[in-house]
């Protein structure tokens, strides 16, 4: 495995992508790690294309992302797959984390119809 130099070498010709990046946020005990990544890229090409920050909601993303499958699985703190989570952005969108935050009390509530209208 190359060291850390060697990286930082190769990368060196490719494109930063630091200025753009949003926070790095913590899923604390949530198994919502698709949900994260996925609010960090919308976050990013938020970022990219209208040079300011926002924080969508990472919750509201994983339960919805879950609630696609529900009559199968139940809504459970459990994972998900990027396409269950990318069909549940394009389904129902994302509100601010302001509007539905990330609290580990809220991981199987269905967030309120505020939300839903926001997103």
């Amino acid at each position: 495995m190359p060291n850390k130099d060697e990286l930082q070498q190769f990368s060196a010709d490719h494109a930063l992508f630091n200025s753009a990046m949003t926070t790095v946020k913590d899923q604390s005990r949530i198994g919502s790690c698709t949900a994260n990544s996925l609010a960090g890229a919308y976050e990013y090409l938020f970022k990219k294309s209208a040079g300011s920050n926002i924080d969508v909601s990472r919750l509201f993303i994983y339960y919805n992302a879950r609630a696609l499958n529900a009559q199968m699985y139940g809504i459970a703190n459990t994972g998900y797959s990027m396409t269950d989570a990318i069909a549940a952005l394009e389904q129902y969108g994302t509100c601010f984390e302001l509007i539905w935050p990330y609290k580990i009390s809220y991981v199987n509530v269905q967030p309120s119809e505020a939300t839903y209208e926001q997103a």
